[in-house]
């Protein structure tokens, strides 16, 4: 694992607010550079994901989850949860939904 970054360390150098974070997250490897939009993870499609990849949601995946009620958005989630992606970044100073934080 010469490639790889620990998540503690990419959290503090781009100055990304911690919302969540399970136990050791600090030590978690991140050996894959490419980050990934899950517009279509949280639609169902999952062919072709790569689970070690941070996830970025962006307005497209905000405004998406933000049009379901409480119980749709977490069954849009669970699924993503579900393949132990490493983290989940929310730009444009997003509020976090309640759900993001009961599927971690």
């Amino acid at each position: 694992m010469d490639n790889c970054v620990k998540l503690g360390t990419l959290i503090e150098e781009q100055s990304l607010e911690l919302i969540y974070g399970a136990k050791d997250y600090e030590n978690l490897p991140i050996t894959i550079a490419e980050v990934n939009r899950p517009s279509l993870p949280l639609a169902g499609f999952f062919e072709h994901f790569d689970p070690q990849r941070i996830q970025i949601f962006g307005m497209v995946e905000y405004t998406y989850l933000e049009a379901f009620d409480s119980r749709e958005r977490l069954h849009r989630l669970e699924p993503l949860f579900e393949k132990k992606i490493p983290a989940i970044v929310l730009t444009r100073d997003m509020e976090v939904f309640p759900e993001l934080l009961t599927c971690a």
